[in-house]
């Protein structure tokens, strides 16, 4: 018997699989960024039509059998993407998840990253300044490479040049 576990996600991407099913890129709070199944999502029918939507915030129950995970039912929460009226903070939280997808891989349980990117695309999401929306995005990217373990320096007060320049260190120093 297979045990379902429910957790939140963002969904990352999605891949048509045969007439009607989906492979999902998921990033989990609990379980990390994953691949699974979702049957039949692309059919009108569909109870998952709305929730697993690229960039959406959702409530999903997984189970993980023989051939990898698949989802047995989702909730939506929010999109990151329709949810957000300014192109400029849409387009600054997809770069975030593209890192995301680029940096996180494999499924690793790590709840402190989940929360911080979700706090972050808030914050993100009420700046009215663009100069706050870009120290919003550096922070959050900051944050999460943080997480990660590619930042060491101290980076709490720094200028956003100061941080942009950090950023762009770390990530050409992992060569991912």
């Amino acid at each position: 018997m297979y045990s379902i576990n429910n957790t939140q996600a963002i969904v990352l991407k999605s891949y048509d699989s045969g007439e009607k099913d989906a492979a999902i890129s998921l990033f989990t709070k609990e379980f990390g960024q994953l691949y699974a199944k979702v049957s039949g999502v692309r059919d009108l029918k569909s109870k998952h039509r709305y929730a697993i939507q690229d960039h959406s915030f959702i409530n999903v129950s997984l189970i993980k059998g023989k051939a990898g995970w698949r989802i047995t039912s989702s909730s939506f929460i929010k999109s990151f993407y329709f949810d957000i009226e300014d192109k400029n903070k849409r387009d600054k939280i997809l770069k975030i998840l593209s890192l995301v997808k680029r940096f996180f891989l494999g499924e690793e349980s790590n709840e402190k990253i989940f929360e911080d990117l979700i706090s972050g695309f808030e914050k993100m999401n009420k700046s009215t300044t663009q100069d706050e929306l870009e120290l919003r995005e550096a922070e959050t990217v900051i944050c999460f490479l943080s997480d990660l373990g590619y930042v060491e320096k101290e980076y709490q007060g720094n200028s956003l040049k100061e941080i942009r320049k950090i950023i762009n260190e770390s990530i050409k120093m992992s060569d991912l």
